[in-house]
C-alpha cells in the first residue's frame, strides 16, 4: 500500500503525547479490551515493541479508556496505549474490525495492514520490522499461539457512531443525547431570529425547557416531547440516526416479547408433557396389577381343582 493515514495525536497512559508521523516507521495497533483476539494480540505487541522500540515507533490504540487500563494492568504493558475512547483515529483509519495492524513508513505511507490474529502475518511482520530496525527478530514461542482467529467489530463502525465522530461530538454523549444537543442549538437560532423569521409554532406556542451546565461547559435541553417529533426541524441526518435508534429499540422490544411467548409456550408443552406420562404411568401401573389378580386367580382355581379332582 502507499495511502498516507490521516496524521494524528493521542495520549498513553503516562499522559505524554504521541504524534504521528513522526519521521520514523510506525506499527499502529488497534485494539478493544472486551475481544478475545485482542487479548490474544496484546502480549505479542508488547513483545514487539520490547524487541524495535528503539528503532520503530510501535503503539496500541485502545478504543476505550477503562478497556485501556485494564489491558495495562492484566499484562504489565509498557508499550505504549493511546487512547482512541473519541474514536476519531479509528473511524478516520477505516477500521472495522479488531485488532488491525497498520504499519507506515518514515513519511507516514501505510505499507502494511491486517486484521484479526494470523500467525503467518506476524511472523512476516516481525521478519519486516527486523529488516527496518537492523537487528534479529524477537525469541517468540509461536507455539503457543494458534494459527489464526477472527476479530472482532471495531466501535468505530457501530450504528451512528461514525456520523457522530465525524462532526466532532465528543465520545462520552450518546446517541439520543446528542440528537437532543442539536435540537437545542437549533431553537436557539431560532429564537434569536426576528419574530417575522421564526417558524409559526416558535412564535404562537413557546417550548417549555430546561437547561442545565454539562460536562463539556455546553447547554444541554431536556426535552418533554418525543425525540421523533421534537426532530422534525433537525438536520435530515439527525433525523435519521434518531428515528434508526427508535426503530432499533422498537425492534429489540418485540424481539423480547416474542422470546417471553416462546418461552411459556415452551413451559406449557413441558407441563402437557408431564401430565402425559404421568397418565401413561398409571394406566402402566393398573394393568399391571388386574394381570396379577388374574393369575393369582388362576393359581387358586388350579389348585382347587386338584383338590377336588
Amino acid at each position: 500500500m502507499t495511502d498516507s493515514p490521516p496524521s494524528f495525536s493521542l495520549i498513553d497512559q503516562h499522559r505524554r503525547t504521541h504524534d504521528f508521523p513522526a519521521a520514523r516507521p510506525a506499527l499502529l495497533c488497534f485494539v478493544e479490551e472486551a475481544c478475545p483476539t485482542c487479548n490474544l494480540t496484546i502480549p505479542l505487541v508488547e513483545e514487539v515493541w520490547r524487541a524495535f522500540g528503539a528503532a520503530v515507533d510501535i503503539v496500541a490504540i485502545g478504543q476505550d479508556a477503562p478497556g485501556n487500563a485494564a489491558l495495562v494492568e492484566r499484562y504489565k504493558l509498557t508499550v505504549p496505549m493511546l487512547d482512541d475512547s473519541a474514536l476519531k483515529v479509528s473511524y478516520s483509519y477505516k477500521i472495522e474490525i479488531v485488532p488491525t495492524i497498520v504499519l507506515a513508513d518514515a513519511k507516514g505511507a501505510e505499507v502494511r495492514r491486517f486484521e484479526g490474529f494470523d500467525k503467518s502475518d506476524w511472523q512476516n511482520l516481525c521478519s519486516q520490522l527486523a529488516r527496518m530496525a537492523g537487528g534479529g527478530a524477537p525469541d517468540i514461542d509461536w507455539s503457543a499461539y494458534p494459527a489464526s482467529r477472527p476479530g472482532c467489530g471495531s466501535k468505530s463502525v457501530e450504528p451512528g457512531v461514525g456520523h457522530l465522530r465525524r462532526v466532532g461530538v465528543p465520545a462520552d454523549i450518546g446517541l439520543g443525547h446528542a440528537v437532543h444537543l442539536r435540537i437545542h442549538d437549533r431553537e436557539r437560532a431560532a429564537d434569536a431570529a426576528p419574530a417575522a423569521l421564526r417558524p409559526h409554532h416558535q412564535v404562537f406556542q413557546p417550548r417549555r425547557r430546561s437547561s442545565l451546565r454539562g460536562a463539556h461547559g455546553v447547554e444541554q435541553a431536556r426535552h418533554s416531547e418525543h425525540p421523533l417529533r421534537a426532530a422534525r426541524h433537525v438536520d435530515p441526518a439527525y433525523r435519521g440516526i434518531a428515528q434508526n435508534a427508535f426503530k432499533r429499540d422498537a425492534l429489540l422490544c418485540r424481539l423480547r416479547c416474542e422470546l417471553d411467548l416462546l418461552r411459556e409456550q415452551q413451559a406449557e408443552q413441558l407441563d402437557e408433557l408431564r401430565h402425559i406420562v404421568g397418565d401413561a404411568t398409571f394406566v402402566t401401573d393398573a394393568h399391571a396389577q388386574k394381570d396379577s389378580a388374574r393369575r393369582g386367580h388362576v393359581r387358586a382355581g388350579r389348585q382347587l381343582g386338584r383338590r377336588w379332582g
